[in-house]
């Protein structure tokens, strides 16, 4: 028997490790048309981890389905390059339960189905990128893209022309997580949620900085033009805009009802229309927060900007309404049959029949540190009008050159429906039309710690007579720096700053913004002060 030697040792060695050592594949790329003909040859070909590369072309394809993970795309990643052509005769692309596949730049048309006529997914973590989907139609739902389970991530896509004959003209998650970012939302049409519809537990999704524009929903019980979340669908919105989308009912911009959990962040929503809420429209929520959003040109007949209807859990915070329009109550926010919280909020240049600037009926909630500016009612409640709404409080808010120009005006605040209002802490102050502070029969407001001054149709008269000897409350000009310009800081000599009041508290929205200031002389209108500025 031959002696073992140390080199035969090594050698047995290396041989029982790389035995050991499994056998890794390499990724394919798999080319269209240079290694198979057609697309549905390609994806067929592949192995899980493969790429399916297609040349620039446009393709006539529909039917296709990934089972495994792999990346299907063109071959400059760029939507432009390839255009896959349903033929109006199916759908387009099925993804099933192939977590990590990926699709990248392509254009997918004119595709008709039931259910998502471009882009199924299910159960599948798929991300979608750099795509486009143009003119494709769903029977049912998901005009274009439709994502059932899973967490798909959804990046910078363009959704134009679609439609779908009940939701989701754009696109459809059902109980589906994951991101929508960076993606277009334009002149898709449903009957629920014309840009994008979210449905259903347990997913939670996130959209961030999409445009939604010019999207509709149309039939008598439309709801959400751009966008619309129902059915404890839980979707934050951050840094999407929605401008000049419509609905015939409710959320001209975006709507949530049936349990939804909706966050919305720091959207504008612009010129958006609805019958109810011009720009957000929302019903019964579970968790609800409209936080640092921007509402111009909106126009319903109730709820301008925002319309909160049996609502007890939203709060409206650090958001600015101007230019808003209601032909019935709340030109900027109104709230039906709801307790809702509205903090730091600013109402410039709002118009409704009834509360130019927000509006609320049989409901009850606290109104703090709020801003009316420039708002008008066509009836009563040029700032703020209320009806029948117990446990209501207005906290700390400015209102000032509003207007209600109908017989009874309450230029600064209207209040009916046996309602007793406290007033706290608060400026009404130079409306332009109508007394500052209207009660119908039946109905009170008391005022404390108060300023009310210079309105056109007086001050403390009517149902407030009397009280400006009472609880620290006063007749003086409350003395902004620039009220003109809507500088509605105060001087160093107002009444409303807490070393210059026995109560020493804030008295309005605002603290100090410049030295000391005179007042306008008392005996003219401030219309005509007003005047001498034009």
């Amino acid at each position: 028997m031959r002696p073992i030697t140390r080199a035969r040792v090594v050698l047995i060695v290396v041989i029982l490790v790389a035995l050991a050592i499994p056998v890794v594949s390499i990724a394919a790329i798999i080319h269209v048309p240079g290694d198979e003909g057609t697309i549905a040859a390609g994806i067929g070909a592949a192995s899980s981890g493969d790429t399916v590369m297609i040349a620039c072309d446009t393709y006539f394809e529909h039917d296709l389905l990934i089972e495994i993970p792999i990346t299907l795309m063109s071959e400059t990643d760029d939507p432009t390059c390839v255009t896959i052509d349903g033929s109006q005769a199916h759908q387009i692309l099925s993804v099933d339960g192939a977590g990590g596949t990926v699709i990248s730049g392509i254009t997918f048309t004119n595709a008709v189905d039931d259910w998502a006529a471009a882009v199924y997914t299910y159960d599948s973590d798929v991300t979608i990128q750099h795509c486009s989907f143009y003119e494709n139609f769903a029977n049912v739902e998901g005009g274009a893209l439709g994502c059932d389970g899973g967490d798909p991530v959804i990046f910078d896509c363009d959704f134009q022309f679609n439609g779908a004959v009940n939701s989701g003209g754009g696109l459809t998650f059902w109980r589906a997580g994951g991101s929508v970012t960076d993606c277009n939302f334009h002149g898709n049409q449903a009957r629920w949620g014309g840009g994008a519809a979210f449905y259903h537990e347990p997913g939670t999704t996130a959209v961030t900085n999409c445009t939604f524009t010019e999207n509709e929903v149309i039939t008598g019980d439309s709801y959400g033009g751009g966008a619309y979340c129902w059915d404890y669908a839980k979707v934050t919105f951050t840094g999407c805009a929605f401008t000049g989308n419509t609905s015939e009912y409710c959320g001209g911009g975006l709507c949530w009802d049936e349990k939804c959990e909706v966050t919305v962040v720091q959207c504008p929503f612009d010129g958006n229309q609805a019958q109810w809420g011009g720009g957000v429209y929302v019903w019964d929520p579970v968790i609800s927060s409209i936080y640092v959003c921007t509402f111009t040109g909106n126009v319903a007949e109730a709820g301008g900007g925002v319309l909160l209807d049996n609502d007890d859990v939203t709060s409206v915070t650090d958001c600015d309404f101007e230019g808003n329009t209601a032909t019935a109550a709340g030109g900027g926010l109104t709230m039906e049959d709801s307790d809702v919280g509205v903090e730091n909020c600013r109402f410039t240049g709002n118009t409704a029949a009834f509360g130019g600037g927000m509006s609320a009926e049989a409901s009850s909630g606290v109104y703090l540190d709020c801003e009316f500016y420039g708002n008008t009612a066509g009836q009563y409640g040029g700032a703020v009008a209320l009806f029948d709404c117990p446990g209501t409080s207005i906290l700390g808010c400015t209102m000032t050159l509003n207007s209600g120009l109908g017989r009874v005006g309450g230029g600064g605040v209207a209040v009916g429906g046996n309602t007793s209002l406290p007033v706290e802490n608060t400026i009404i102050a130079f409306s332009e039309a109508g007394d500052a502070v209207f009660c119908e029969p039946g109905s009170s407001a008391t005022l404390t710690t108060s300023v009310v001054s210079g309105n056109e149709g007086g001050d403390w008269i009517g149902a407030i007579a009397g009280q400006e000897t009472q609880r620290d409350n006063s007749d003086l000009d409350p003395l902004f720096c620039d009220l003109l310009l809507g500088g509605l800081d105060l001087c160093s000599n107002s009444y409303c700053l807490p070393g210059n009041n026995g109560a020493g508290v804030l008295i309005g929205a605002h603290e100090q913004g410049c030295g000391e200031c005179t007042a306008p002389v008392e005996t003219q209108s401030w219309g005509s002060i007003k005047a001498m500025f034009r």
